[in-house]
């Protein structure tokens, strides 16, 4: 994967959404994450995270969801577009944060072409609900036997449930596979060799781990196409992070980049 033109340098504009937070006059912008809901009221202040960086030239009277909190704390969200200079942001421009949208479904088209009957369709009290086939997947020891590197279960329809496996030898897993799903199977030939998936996975977790990268979560999940990936969320791209990405397989990283250079 080429992350060469998302390495932050010395002059780089950059744009992004995200929270400010005003801390003993210091200026914080950081990546919005997941909050649950407080159980206790007043909430304390909060704490500027380990990859918030120092923002400047930032309007906290323009911040959206303007929280002030004693001692001069100060938190709320905006759009920035700022000049990155020493790991320093310094903003010229500030707009509105966009109100989230919902995650989209990727998995509704399967990779196989469907039955001449179409994808079979389960029994569901609730149509709404989509029907759930993992409830008795191929144990994690099989996956080594069945040479398969992802499981991702497709829905074209809440009641159709389609079962995707890439496997490294797809024939050998059908096999094993068909009887017990029958026409809600969909084998695929995997992209990458588990070997190569175990190592980047490892990679990224021994990175997490020593804080060397700037990394707040990674993990596995799968493309729209059920090949499998290896998923990581970074507040920015560094050089070496852009240089071992080089080096994996192309499309086996599905890297989620707050801070990136505006094209515009």
């Amino acid at each position: 994967m080429n992350l060469n033109e998302w390495v932050m340098r010395d002059g780089v504009v950059v744009r992004a959404t995200g929270r400010v937070l005003v801390i003993d006059r210091a200026m914080w912008f950081e990546r919005p994450s997941p909050r649950a809901m407080p159980l206790i009221h007043p909430r304390s202040a909060p704490h500027a995270g380990r990859y918030a960086l120092r923002a400047h030239a930032v309007d906290i009277h323009r911040l959206d969801r303007r929280e002030d909190y004693p001692g001069g704390v100060v938190e709320g969200w905006t759009t920035l577009t700022a000049t990155w200079r020493h790991g320093e942001l310094h903003a010229h421009a500030q707009d509105p944060a966009p109100t989230p949208d919902g995650e989209p479904n990727r998995w509704t088209s399967p990779p196989c072409p469907p039955p001449a009957a179409g994808w079979p369709a389960a029994p569901v009290k609730d149509c709404t609900v989509p029907v759930n086939l993992l409830t008795s997947p191929p144990r994690q020891e099989e996956w080594a036997e069945l040479t398969i590197t992802q499981i991702t279960q497709f829905h074209p329809h809440p009641t159709q449930p389609v079962l995707v496996v890439a496997a490294e030898d797809p024939g050998h897993a059908e096999r094993a596979l068909r009887p017990a799903f029958g026409a809600s199977l969909c084998v695929v030939a995997s992209r990458y060799r588990r070997q190569d998936i175990d190592a980047a996975q490892s990679r990224l977790r021994q990175e997490l781990s020593a804080r060397r990268w700037p990394i707040t979560s990674t993990g596995r999940s799968a493309g729209d196409d059920g090949q499998p990936t290896v998923s990581a969320q970074f507040a920015w791209i560094e050089s070496e992070i852009a240089r071992w990405a080089a080096t994996l397989p192309d499309g086996l990283l599905d890297a989620d980049v707050w801070l990136t250079p505006t094209t515009t």
